[in-house]
């Protein structure tokens, strides 16, 4: 049974072999609550995002005082990369990230030689610190083959998504490639010909956020849960190589007008008139512009029921 939004009850039922062949396009089974077999149509018209991305996990070292710098640190710019921290810093479909990291994997002798005495006096302004247990921090953040105070930083993410989005549901590009934080989830693209803002609005579309919705299960308040791995071995998108210059040309149109606003909450979000020129314009490219009331109602529902958790505790 699944709850939709006028609260009327359906029920979906599947075959033996339509679980099968859904789990095998990558929605997880709390996804056949709602009414999922018009994916089975388009199979031929998506591509497992995987062939088009490398997915990463933000980075995650265990002290963000040190790791993550606030304005005045006096840190040499050697050391300092770009980071997103929260996917609260993002309001639209594109960002910047305006936080800083530490990363430094040289020795205190070397950067004495190199009278880099920023970087000496943060490591040191943390050498002797402890953690809430009572720790040293050298001791508890101490690592094999590196220094306790560095952080390798993974690979800087093009597109990025929280891992426990709420209820907006979006694909962010940053404007600059990035470091992201451990609450985020990237993705990279595999060859730098590949349209990443073609990819960007395709992932963003109807069919994008359901997907999304589809990928995670329900947490405690309502939030959905979300892992790289998901990202890697279950998301799938519109194929962006089936498309001609000019649709591809009216779809970035399009988005455009979505990019110059917040993102909105999904249910406000689904009655904008330019997110439903936009999203006729994707699935018409494809020629799927009829199965939108059913894609549509099948993210409703399942984000309805994620939501029910959270209403329901507030009664």
């Amino acid at each position: 049974q699944s709850i939709v939004e006028n609260n009327d009850i359906v029920l979906s039922s599947y075959s033996r072999k339509e679980i099968n062949d859904l789990t095998k396009m990558g929605i997880g089974l709390n996804s056949l609550f709602a009414n999922t077999k018009w994916l089975l149509t388009i199979k031929d018209k998506l591509i497992k995002a995987n062939n088009l991305f490398n997915s990463i996990r933000g980075v995650r070292r265990g002290w963000d005082p040190l790791f993550f710098p606030k304005p005045g640190h006096g840190i040499e710019e050697d050391y300092i990369k770009p980071v997103l921290l929260s996917s609260r810093d993002i309001e639209g479909l594109c960002t910047t990230a305006t936080s800083e990291a530490f990363c430094c994997n040289i020795s205190l002798e070397d950067l004495q030689k190199l009278n880099h005495y920023g970087a000496i006096n943060w490591i040191e302004k943390f050498e002797k610190q402890v953690n809430k247990k009572g720790k040293p921090l050298p001791k508890v953040l101490a690592r094999k083959g590196i220094h306790w105070y560095t952080m390798l930083p993974n690979e800087l993410a093009e597109l990025v998504i929280s891992i426990n989005p709420g209820d907006r549901l979006f694909f962010a590009k940053l404007e600059k490639p990035s470091f992201i934080n451990q609450r985020l989830a990237g993705l990279i693209r595999k060859d730098p010909k590949i349209n990443l803002d073609l990819c960007h609005a395709l992932l963003n579309s109807i069919l994008g956020l359901f997907y999304i919705e589809a990928l995670g299960f329900g947490r405690g308040l309502g939030a959905l849960d979300l892992r790289s791995t998901d990202l890697r071995d279950r998301l799938y998108l519109l194929d962006p190589l089936k498309l001609d210059q000019r649709q591809a040309k009216e779809i970035l149109a399009k988005f455009s007008v979505l990019k110059r606003r917040p993102v909105l909450p999904i249910l406000e979000e689904l009655k904008r008139a330019d997110r439903e020129e936009f999203d006729d314009t994707v699935l018409h490219s494809y020629g799927i512009l009829h199965l939108k009331k059913e894609i549509k109602n099948a993210l409703v529902t399942l984000y309805n029921i994620r939501m029910s958790v959270k209403n329901n505790l507030s009664r």
